[in-house]
């Protein structure tokens, strides 16, 4: 039941881009967690490939 509440939660939630923009523009250093993840997992993926 808490589970539900809380999708239907987020469901309400709006993007405001124009803040988000601006946000990262400031502190461009929150986007280096997602870089490595991607580089991580493409370079895990060339791996057990071979």
């Amino acid at each position: 039941m808490a589970f539900d509440a809380c999708l239907k939660g987020v469901g309400k939630l709006e993007l405001n881009a124009a803040r988000l923009d601006e946000d990262l523009n400031q502190a461009q250093e929150v986007l280096a967690e997602p870089i490595q993840t991607v580089c991580v997992a493409t370079m895990l993926k060339s791996h057990t490939k071979n």
